[in-house]
């Protein structure tokens, strides 16, 4: 059985017509988080494009973007948010 990985507090704001491409909105993180998702998941075969922007220090969340080549963006995140809970 697949375990389920926790990802709270965190949205999807936009989904292209092709799923590869994907905005996801992290509440109450900021640059940390960003800054190692971006370098980690650029690192990924599956991954064209990862940025993330935080567009101001008094607003609490911090913006994901994923383009990925192959597969659905929102799997790519969840694939790899499970990896990297492995490996702390």
């Amino acid at each position: 059985e697949e375990e389920e990985v926790d990802i709270q507090p965190l949205t999807i704001d936009n989904i292209e017509d092709d799923n590869k491409n994907a905005t996801f909105t992290f509440y109450d993180e900021e640059h940390t988080l960003g800054n190692v998702l971006r370098n980690t998941l650029i690192k990924n075969k599956n991954v064209d494009f990862c940025g993330y922007t935080v567009p101001h220090p008094s607003e609490p969340y911090m913006k994901l973007r994923v383009q990925s080549n192959k597969k659905d963006a929102k799997v790519v995140l969840k694939q790899h948010l499970k990896e990297f809970r492995r490996n702390e």
